[in-house]
C-alpha cells in the first residue's frame, strides 16, 4: 500500500470551501441599494418649541387650542414666509401638554422651514392669546426644544444597516 497523500493546501480565498468575500459583497450591495433608494425620497425635519402658559384665569386647554387653530396657522404661515397650507400645517402639527407647559413640534420638508413654522406657529399663538383674552402675558415662548430641527425622514443610515444586516 501506498502512503496516503497529503491533504490539499486550504486556497487563502476559500473558507472551507465556501467564498467568504461572498457576503460582505452582498452586504455592502444591499446597503447600496437602500441608500440609492432613500435618496429618492424627500427628508422631513422636525422642529419644536416649548411654551409657558402664565395666565391663571384661563385653563392651558384654552390655549392648546390656539395652536391648532386656523387662523393663527394661517397668521404663522404668513410670519414664515411658507408656500404650506394652512390644512397641511395643521396636519404636521403635534402639541403635548404638561400642565403649564405645552410643547409644540411642526414637521416640514426642510430644516429652515420646520424651524421657522415652529416658532411662527408659537408666535402667531401667543398674539391670538392677547387678541382673544385679552391677556397680554397669557403665554410666553420659552425657547426651542432640543439643538434645533432633526431629521425624522428617512432615517438613511438606520435603514442602510438593516439592509447592510439583511445582505449578510
Amino acid at each position: 500500500m501506498s502512503p496516503a497523500a497529503p491533504p490539499p493546501a486550504p486556497s487563502r480565498f476559500r473558507f472551507a470551501g465556501f467564498p467568504w468575500w461572498l457576503p460582505l459583497c452582498t452586504a455592502a450591495a444591499a446597503a447600496l441599494f437602500a441608500l440609492g433608494a432613500l435618496s429618492t425620497i424627500d427628508a422631513r425635519w422636525e422642529a419644536g418649541v416649548r411654551l409657558w402658559v402664565r395666565d391663571e384665569a384661563r385653563p392651558a386647554s384654552d390655549y392648546e387650542a390656539l395652536l391648532a387653530d386656523r387662523g393663527t396657522l394661517a397668521e404663522a404661515v404668513r410670519y414664515a414666509g411658507s408656500q404650506m397650507p394652512p390644512e397641511q400645517l395643521a396636519a404636521s402639527l403635534e402639541v403635548a401638554r404638561d400642565g403649564v407647559t405645552l410643547e409644540l413640534s411642526v414637521r416640514a420638508g426642510s430644516e429652515l422651514e420646520a424651524g421657522a413654522l415652529a416658532r411662527a406657529v408659537a408666535d402667531a399663538a401667543v398674539d391670538q392669546g392677547v387678541l382673544r383674552f385679552g391677556a397680554i402675558e397669557g403665554m410666553q415662548v420659552l425657547g426651542r426644544i432640543g439643538d434645533g430641527p432633526r431629521r425624522v425622514a428617512p432615517r438613511a443610515p438606520e435603514l442602510a444597516a438593516l439592509a447592510a444586516a439583511g445582505g449578510l
